[in-house]
C-alpha cells in the first residue's frame, strides 16, 4: 500500500525544540524553530527537517504527546542555548514513504505497524520512529507533500 524499504539510516544530530500536546498540531513549534535559526544564523548548517515522536497515539491522551521539532545539523556545530540537543541512532530501519497532507498520515503508520510489520516479521526496536520531512508545506501542495516515516527495527 506504501512505498516501504529497510535500509541503514545514518546517525542524525538535531537541533530541536520540544512539542508537547497533539501530532497534529506541531506546526507553530516547526514556524519557531524557523524563526531561531534565522536570528541565531542556523541555516547554512540545516541539513533537513525531522520530527521525532516519542509516544502512541492511541495509548496516551493528545495533550501529553511529545515531539522534539529538529533540524538536521552537523555532529560539530555548538548549538545556541534556545535548542535541545537531540541524538538520533542510526541502523537498521523500516523506512515507509508517504505522499500527501500530514493530516492523513496516521494511514501510513496503521499499515506500517500493522501490516507491514505483520508481513515481514520485522520487530520495532525501543526507539522512536521520527519523521524526515522530504520538501515543505511552505511551497508544496498538501497532496505532494513527501515524508519518510522512520520505523528503527530490532537486528
Amino acid at each position: 500500500m506504501f512505498p516501504t524499504q529497510t535500509r541503514q539510516v545514518p546517525p542524525r544530530r538535531l537541533a530541536a525544540l520540544l512539542h508537547t500536546g497533539a501530532y497534529e498540531e506541531t506546526g507553530p513549534c516547526f514556524d519557531k524553530l524557523a524563526a531561531l535559526a534565522t536570528s541565531r544564523d542556523l541555516w547554512p548548517h540545516v541539513r533537513g527537517m525531522i520530527g521525532v515522536h516519542y509516544d502512541d497515539p492511541d495509548v496516551v491522551p493528545a495533550a501529553k504527546l511529545r515531539t522534539h521539532v529538529g533540524f538536521v545539523v552537523p555532529g560539530e556545530l555548538e548549538l545556541p542555548d534556545d535548542f535541545i540537543d537531540v541524538a538520533l541512532a542510526g541502523g537498521d530501519y523500516a523506512v515507509l514513504t508517504y505522499k500527501g497532507p500530514y493530516a492523513s498520515i496516521k494511514v501510513a503508520y496503521d499499515y506500517l505497524f500493522g501490516r507491514w510489520l505483520a508481513e515481514t516479521g520485522r520487530e520495532p526496536d525501543d526507539a522512536p520512529c521520527h519523521e524526515h520531512y522530504l520538501n515543505s508545506p511552505d511551497d508544496t501542495p498538501p497532496d505532494e507533500l513527501l515524508t519518510e516515516i522512520c520505523l528503527p527495527l530490532k537486528s
